[in-house]
């Protein structure tokens, strides 16, 4: 199925069956959706999205944490033929340790399945795979392997979780992929920061950019043609504080709205 139009600088996929009313349409429901995304990911997302379209990046897409499916819903539309999106969280399941049960009661104690699958559904014309276990034991229980072109990093935000969660990612995320990390400067997720930043010097993540609310990464030297692609769309569309700062030796863009 061919592209057959333009939003802005993004190419839009046709409506299909898979689709409910068109992506722009959510887009003016997104506040209606509890949970946590803010407008400069929304953007990235598409503009991400449409410069893998655009490089012959395929794959699947995989989102750790959904909570009640307001990025996931996002993710769903990005979809093509022969694309899955999985979306792994614990929803009614009981944590298997005590400080991520009072992490869930804390934060998400309306979380259920069917709430997430009824927002879904106000959209998608077909769920997702969801794989309803911990996010630690997200390969083996979704029998996963490295087909996945986009990961987005949204679940618990313990120091332990978030450091498996990173493992998992880049044993499934393709060489061309791209990794997206939630909330890793927020004052109550300290955890969050200690497992990124870890990982990146290790080398096992090189970031490419920074919002307020996330890190986005590579497993490979697309950093570079990232950053400066990136870097020049920013500019072209206005309206962002467009910054590039030096981490270990390599560009890291800061983008965030005016």
């Amino acid at each position: 199925m061919p592209f057959v139009g333009q939003d802005g600088d993004c190419l839009l996929w046709k409506a299909d069956a898979m689709n409910k009313i068109p992506l722009d349409a959510y887009l003016t429901e997104l506040d209606g959706i509890p949970g946590w995304l803010y407008p400069e990911d929304v953007r990235l997302f598409r503009q991400l999205n449409e410069w893998q379209r655009q490089d012959g990046v395929t794959g699947d897409l995989l989102e750790i944490g959904a909570y009640q499916g307001k990025s996931a819903i996002l993710l769903g539309y990005f979809l093509h033929e022969g694309e899955r999106l999985v979306v792994c969280d614990l929803f009614e399941k009981t944590a298997r340790t005590n400080p991520n049960k009072a992490e869930i009661n804390l934060w998400y104690p309306d979380l259920t399945r069917a709430q997430f699958e009824r927002n879904y559904l106000r959209f998608h014309n077909t769920l997702p795979r969801v794989v309803a276990c911990s996010s630690t034991r997200l390969i083996r229980a979704g029998k996963l392997s490295r087909t996945f072109r986009f990961i987005h990093i949204d679940g618990s935000h313990l120091y332990t979780v978030v450091q498996q969660d990173l493992r998992t990612a880049r044993r499934l995320i393709r060489d061309d992929g791209i990794v997206a990390i939630d909330d890793y400067r927020s004052v109550h997720t300290p955890g969050v920061a200690a497992a990124a930043w870890e990982a990146i010097a290790r080398g096992d993540l090189i970031p490419f950019c920074l919002t307020p609310q996330k890190i986005y990464g590579t497993r490979d030297t697309l950093n570079r043609h990232l950053v400066n692609r990136l870097t020049t769309w920013a500019l072209r569309s206005g309206g962002y504080d467009v910054a590039v700062e030096k981490v270990r030796g390599r560009d890291l863009l800061r983008l965030q709205l005016k």
